[in-house]
């Protein structure tokens, strides 16, 4: 995949053809958004991101995750 960015060391950039992680990018998105309290990650939260996401008009290796060191992502 194409970086056409540098990112500090230790982060790193995810796309969902990789290794998409569904919890962390439920995660990001309610942070990203500034919810109070944890984000829910139950079967039917995680459908509704997964739902997000899957226009056939979706290209995943554009769509990209930036990880930071602890594995969390960190932006979408």
């Amino acid at each position: 995949m194409l970086q056409p960015y540098s990112l500090p060391e230790g982060f790193s950039y995810v796309s969902m053809a990789d290794n998409w992680n569904w919890q962390q990018y439920n995660r990001v998105m309610w942070r990203g958004f500034n919810h109070d309290g944890k984000a829910c990650y139950d079967d039917e939260t995680i459908a509704g991101r997964k739902e997000m996401l899957s226009s056939p008009m979706i290209n995943p290796e554009l769509v990209v995750a930036v990880v930071a060191p602890d594995g969390n992502y960190v932006s979408h």
